[in-house]
């Protein structure tokens, strides 16, 4: 693992303690650096990342209930995204 996703898992962390606290202006810049350095292959990253984001969408009004859920149900069911091969 590089330093750099390394990091990205820790701003994840970060990012879910931030959201549980309904501190959305902190989470938001975790999730920011999280994004540009996610871990694609890895299906544990990916589904934390896109855990966040939904919290996080749902928490400002963006988002309806359940657009993102689908996502995540497919990548706890297939261990990938959809048109992604799993390798």
């Amino acid at each position: 693992m590089n330093p750099a996703s390394s990091a990205a898992n820790a701003a994840q962390t970060l990012a879910t303690m931030a959201l549980y606290k309904g501190s959305l202006h902190e989470a938001e810049e975790y999730m920011r650096y999280a994004d540009k350095n996610k871990i694609t292959y890895e299906p544990e990253g990916l589904i934390n990342y896109y855990s966040n984001l939904y919290t996080y969408t749902r928490l400002k009004g963006i988002l309806p209930p359940g657009a993102v859920c689908r996502l995540l149900t497919c990548i706890r069911k297939t261990g990938s995204r959809p048109g992604q091969e799993n390798t």
